[in-house]
């Protein structure tokens, strides 16, 4: 949460390496199963670092473990674990498989404590699969789940997603709304990482808004490439190599278009990223083309 990836990775390897063998399974008195949510949790972090390969190991594996015990705090949370890097990458399908079968464990079994992070990641999912009606629904459920409950914890990334739903529909008081909401949170409760994605949101919303805040955008991207380069997140510094070349695009500086979607596109083929690479390659094509 504070957004320090790397030592969190080696934490949980160290718990993994600690819990092997005969203690693969043992709960050290805890309700879940402690080596199997560190998967879950190396699964986050190497998200967030853009090491998707080790981050599907550990997410696989994490759900092939959960399904040999009756733990449903586990069981859900590695589906959701997995449903994360699936979001990330772009693959929808998926992620909504994953995520949807987290969901359901959670509502048979009553894992109250892990319903508002699966509903903002199914919202997300399928906000990406392009049913924006059916994701801002439920990434709205998750923001009331979470207030009630006191679940801080998913808020900052929350806000964010949610904003890019309400931009998508054209409601840019409410994504302003959100992106201001999610950058002062963030920053309330020390979520570095989050306060980077809040800071590309903010980018973002000035960017595509009517009219266009270019200052406003440009600063915004460059202090979340700042910060995401010194936190180590990738995917979050290509977003915003992706959000400034077409910001660029749209305001008629193609040179400085063509070498952040350069960026933006090497770095996601790199991370195996191929749903975002796509839109960097589209942008690419499109602001080579000569204007009319």
């Amino acid at each position: 949460m504070l957004g320090d990836y790397p030592r969190s990775a080696v934490l949980e390897r160290r718990n993994m390496e600690i819990l092997d063998g005969d203690r693969l399974f043992d709960r050290v008195g805890q309700p879940h199963l402690p080596a199997l949510i560190a998967r879950v949790w190396l699964t986050w972090a190497l998200s967030e670092l853009g090491n998707v390969a080790d981050g599907f190991a550990a997410g696989e594996e994490g759900v092939a473990l959960a399904g040999q015990v009756d733990n449903p705090f586990t069981q859900s949370a590695a589906h959701i674990g997995l449903g994360r890097l699936y979001v990330l990458t772009g693959d929808t399908a998926r992620a909504i498989a994953a995520l949807e079968r987290g969901l359901a464990i959670c509502q048979e079994r009553d894992v109250v404590a892990l319903v508002p992070i699966v509903l903002a990641h199914l919202g997300y999912a399928y906000f990406l699969a392009g049913r924006h009606d059916e994701g801002r629904g439920r990434m709205e459920q998750a923001l009331d789940r979470s207030s009630v409950m006191g679940a801080g914890y998913v808020r900052g990334r929350l806000l964010c997603w949610l904003g890019e739903a309400y931009l998508a529909a054209g409601d840019e008081a409410r994504a302003h709304d959100a992106a201001e909401q999610a950058l002062a949170h963030a920053r309330a409760h020390d979520e570095r990482g989050h306060e980077a994605y809040a800071l590309h949101f903010v980018g973002q919303v000035a960017s595509q808004t009517s009219p266009t805040d270019v200052d406003t955008a440009e600063t915004h991207y460059r202090q979340a490439i700042a910060l995401a380069e010194e936190l180590g997140m990738r995917p979050l510094a290509a977003h915003c190599h992706l959000g400034l070349g077409t910001l660029y695009q749209r305001v008629d500086r193609p040179t400085e278009a063509q070498q952040e979607l350069a960026n933006a596109s090497d770095m996601y083929r790199a991370m195996q990223m191929t749903f975002w690479l796509e839109q960097a390659e589209a942008a690419r094509a499109a602001a080579m083309e000569p204007r009319r």
